[in-house]
């Protein structure tokens, strides 16, 4: 199996990622002023200002919960990509560090 990361293209899908998880936060925030308002044109029915609280508190845990998962996902990427670059450094040293024992070897000069 071969693998062909690019290290800028994946920063740039992060960078991109993590704001749309920034976006995610404020979103519910000026939803709570349109509570209010729904219960003002429902003439402040008691059924409708509960539900639609509810239903932004379940909302708001919900996106807190995407924002945290989405945060966890681009960390665990940068991680890997990372790890990925730091594997190839090392094994293009250990392929010239095998060359220049091979060459050494066979008793002739490096070039």
């Amino acid at each position: 199996m071969r693998y062909r990361i690019h290290p800028a293209g994946v920063q740039a899908t992060l960078k991109k990622t993590a704001a749309d998880a920034e976006d995610l936060g404020p979103l519910v925030a000026p939803l709570s002023g349109d509570v209010q308002a729904a219960a003002t044109a429902t003439g402040g029915s008691g059924a409708i200002t509960p539900a639609l609280s509810e239903f932004l508190r379940a909302q708001e845990t919900r996106l807190t919960a995407m924002s945290t998962r989405m945060t966890s996902c681009i960390t665990g990427a940068a991680e890997a990509t990372k790890a990925y670059i730091k594997g190839d450094h090392e094994m293009a040293a250990e392929i010239s560090a095998a060359q220049s024992r091979a060459v050494t070897a066979a008793g002739k000069p490096p070039r």
